[in-house]
């Protein structure tokens, strides 16, 4: 993150279990940050682990954070295990 902070990039991490410098603790259902805020928003490996009727809201959520033409990049390790709940919803 610092080398991004040197090219006069703002990030920030979220997170609900850990916080430190670049990470405040939170949650990515109910995010602590105006609307609009970010021209990209990162979920890796998290969607997964959310239960799935909380995954519509933390999608929901980045939406709403995410500034008008920003960019939404999600890894979900476990692609087996998100076709299989995507059946489901």
């Amino acid at each position: 993150m610092k080398s991004f902070l040197g090219k006069g990039y703002n990030n920030e991490g979220l997170d609900l279990n850990y916080e430190s410098e670049f990470v405040k603790r939170g949650d990515v259902r109910n995010m602590p940050y105006p609307s609009n805020s970010f021209d990209v928003v990162l979920l890796l490996d998290i969607l997964e682990d959310l239960a799935f009727e909380d995954q519509p809201k933390a999608l929901l959520e980045i939406h709403r954070v995410l500034k008008p033409g920003g960019y939404f990049v999600m890894s979900v390790p476990n692609l087996a295990y998100l076709n299989s709940r995507t059946r489901f919803y």
